[in-house]
Parts: structure tokens; C-alpha cells; sequence
């Protein structure tokens, strides 16, 4: 038995969490997605996780009701945060107000939700994490918390708002969900087998804050591998959409109507001329979608400098509220090869894979002649003190 086709399934796991009598665990097919699977001995054929699969009953969507470029006063979401740390800022006001707060960390080298209820944990959230998230049991942790009239945000991908939506069954209204515009969701298998490959021992990573654009793998504050996005074969395959799960290329939650409260992202191609306050960091999008969602919006506004834009304007900025991210040309090539080959050969014998290998060459030979211009001036101001 089979929930849904594994080719819509958008690896939410409603479906884990609903099941009483833990009959479904996510495994990985062949080419690493998360994939449900059902245990026939435990199954009782309720049709339950059937039921509330988000990938055969779409959850209802929501027009915005507006469009703002925000970022946040704190000097801290600024530095650290992917965008304008609008994210940063709905999280603190939750927990400030004794909330709980559910999004993405990464622990042990893996991205997972959690959830949290302090604000000194509030880093842990920061960043965006470029690969599927394991949800774990944390549906079953936010409706219990629910249940005891607990205030909570959800922030995570759309499928992942779906998710959670589906597996609740019904409104709450201490509840407040916040969608990430998403490109895409790689698997965990790829960045763990990459990151395996060039920094053995790793335990975090990050894409974006404070080394903007940079595949940087940690052990500890200890930095053990950092390439740029063009120079990075993995950071590369997710920016040119070669690697996501099949569901993504036809993703019914890339368009403008949301499924969650609040959508939030990097506000490209932003006209800074037009803008009302001047600013030249990195700015977030915010799209209310509902009532919840304005209302968590201008409690946050002493927080924040913005100003409202147009809809069409953030559109035109961020395609997947559109249209989901086009199949690159080579995923057909790359799926073929994975399986036989592993992640970095399978992406280094396609275009893009050489593309890669060829900026990496031109950057170490910049590199080497910056170094060597410094050492012969170097040389010559000795000489010049000297004589």
C-alpha cells in the first residue's frame, strides 16, 4: 500500500505524525528523497494518513493582502540573518509574549525542526538551510502545546506549513504560520555526502549570514571548508535546480496564492531608487495572507524599517511565488548517475559539474597571483626601508 505517488509526495511526514499506531517510517529511495513507508503488520487500515496527505487533498490557499520590505533594527538579525531578518523578528516577539516557536536548526550535521521557547535559542533558527528538513514528531509537539492553549509559530517550507495544516485537521487559532519562499528541497543524502567528502568531522553548516553566499562547514566555531556559491558543486546543483525532489518541479505551492499566514523571503530585484529609506543590506519580503498574518505583521513593526510595496514588484523579484523552479537541463543525466556514481562524480560529469571545477581553477589562480603581487611589493618596500 502506498499513501500517495512518490513523485507528488512532498516528504512532509503529516502522515508519520498521525499514525497512532506507528505503522509509518520515511525511508530513502534510490535517490535519497524521504519517502513514507508502511508497516502492513501494524497497519490497520484506517486510511487516516490517506486522509490528510496534502499531496492528494490540497489545503486551501490564500491571496496576499499586501507586500513589505522590511528589515529588522537589530544589528545582530542583520549580520546573521539570510535576508532582512524578518524571520528573526516574528520569532522574538512570539517567544517574548511566552510563545513556542517551531523551525529549522542544525544539530549533529543534520537541518531538523525543532521547537523552541527561549529567546537566548533563538540563533539556532537562524539561516536558511538549502536542503529538505527532517520534521520529526514536532506536528505532534506543536498540536499537544496547541491543545494546552500555547501560542505557536510555525515557520518552515510551504509543503511543510501544508503538512502541519493537514495533520491538525482543523483551525486553531493560537496558531500563526509563516512560509519561506522556497526553491526547492534537495536531499539531506547530497549535502551530507559532499560535506562527508570535504570536511570530515563537520557538525553545522551554513549558506547564508554572516558568509553570505558560502558553503561553510563547521566543527564547532572551527571552520573546516568555505567555497563560494559558483565554486561549491553542491551550493551550485541547488542554485541551477538539478537536485530537488521530483515533486518540486511541479510544486502546486510555488504561485501566488500561500498556504500559510505570513510569506517571507529575500526581496530581489527591489527598485532601492524608489525606496522610501535609503538602505543598501539585505532586505526581506513580507506577504501577509490572512488576518493572523497581518496581525502578527504590525506587532512587529516597531521592530522593523518598512514600507509597503507592491505585489506585483516582489512577484517579479522571486519567481517560485509563480511558477516552481524550471528542471534543469541535466537532472535527467544527474538522477542516472547518482545512484551508481554517489553525489560528486554524478554532478562533476555534467556541465554544470565542470563549470564548477573551472571557476574553482580561476579563483586559485587569482588566488596564487594576489599572493605573489603582495609578496614582490612586499619585497620592494624592504628593499625601499632598507636602502
Amino acid at each position: 500500500m502506498k499513501i500517495c505517488e512518490p513523485k507528488n509526495c512532498t516528504g512532509c511526514m503529516a502522515c508519520k505524525n498521525i499514525c497512532s499506531k506507528q505503522a509509518i517510517s520515511m525511508t530513502e529511495d534510490s535517490l535519497g528523497c524521504l519517502i513514507p513507508q508502511i508497516n502492513e503488520e501494524k497497519c490497520i487500515a484506517c486510511g487516516l494518513c490517506q486522509k490528510i496527505c496534502p499531496a492528494i487533498h490540497s489545503p486551501l490557499s490564500k491571496s496576499a493582502r499586501s507586500a513589505y520590505a522590511v528589515w529588522s533594527k537589530n544589528e545582530q538579525d542583520a549580520a546573521y540573518s539570510s535576508s532582512g531578518g524578518a524571520a528573526a523578528v516574528f520569532t522574538r516577539a512570539i517567544l517574548e509574549r511566552g510563545g513556542i516557536v517551531c523551525g529549522c536548526t542544525v544539530m549533529e550535521g543534520s537541518a531538523q525542526h525543532i521547537c523552541i521557547d527561549n529567546i537566548a535559542n533563538i540563533e539556532n533558527l537562524r539561516g536558511s538551510k538549502y536542503v529538505q528538513s527532517y520534521i520529526g514528531d514536532c506536528y505532534k509537539q506543536i498540536k499537544d502545546y496547541l491543545e494546552k492553549n500555547r501560542e505557536v509559530l510555525f515557520i518552515g517550507t510551504p509543503c511543510q506549513v501544508a503538512g502541519l495544516q493537514s495533520y491538525l485537521q482543523k483551525h486553531y487559532p493560537m496558531l500563526t504560520t509563516v512560509d519561506i519562499i522556497c526553491h526547492g528541497t534537495p536531499p539531506q543524502r547530497y549535502l551530507r555526502e559532499h560535506l562527508s567528502e570535504k570536511a570530515p568531522g563537520f557538525d553545522r553548516f551554513s549558506f547564508r549570514g554572516m558568509y553570505d553566499f558560502k558553503l561553510t562547514a563547521y566543527r564547532g566555531e572551527r571552520i573546516l571548508y568555505q567555497h563560494d556559491r559558483r565554486e561549491d558543486i553542491y551550493f551550485a546543483a541547488f542554485l541551477d535546480a538539478m537536485t530537488y525532489r521530483d515533486c518540486c518541479y511541479m510544486c502546486q505551492y510555488a504561485r501566488p496564492e500561500r498556504v500559510s499566514d505570513l510569506t517571507v523571503g529575500d526581496f530581489w530585484g527591489i527598485d532601492r531608487d524608489s525606496m522610501i529609506h535609503s538602505y543598501s543590506g539585505k532586505i526581506s519580503v513580507v506577504l501577509p495572507n490572512t488576518e493572523k498574518g497581518v496581525a502578527l505583521f504590525e506587532a512587529c513593526q516597531e521592530s522593523f524599517v518598512w514600507e509597503e510595496r507592491t505585489q506585483e514588484e516582489a512577484v517579479m523579484g522571486n519567481g517560485n511565488l509563480c511558477r516552481p523552479s524550471r528542471l534543469h537541463p541535466e537532472r535527467k543525466k544527474f538522477t542516472e548517475l547518482y545512484p551508481r556514481l554517489g553525489f560528486t562524480k554524478a554532478v562533476a560529469r555534467t556541465n554544470l559539474g565542470k563549470e564548477v571545477k573551472r571557476n574553482e581553477m580561476r579563483n586559485r589562480v587569482k588566488k596564487s597571483l594576489a599572493w605573489t603581487i603582495a609578496q614582490k611589493i612586499k619585497s620592494h618596500l624592504r628593499y625601499i626601508i632598507e636602502k
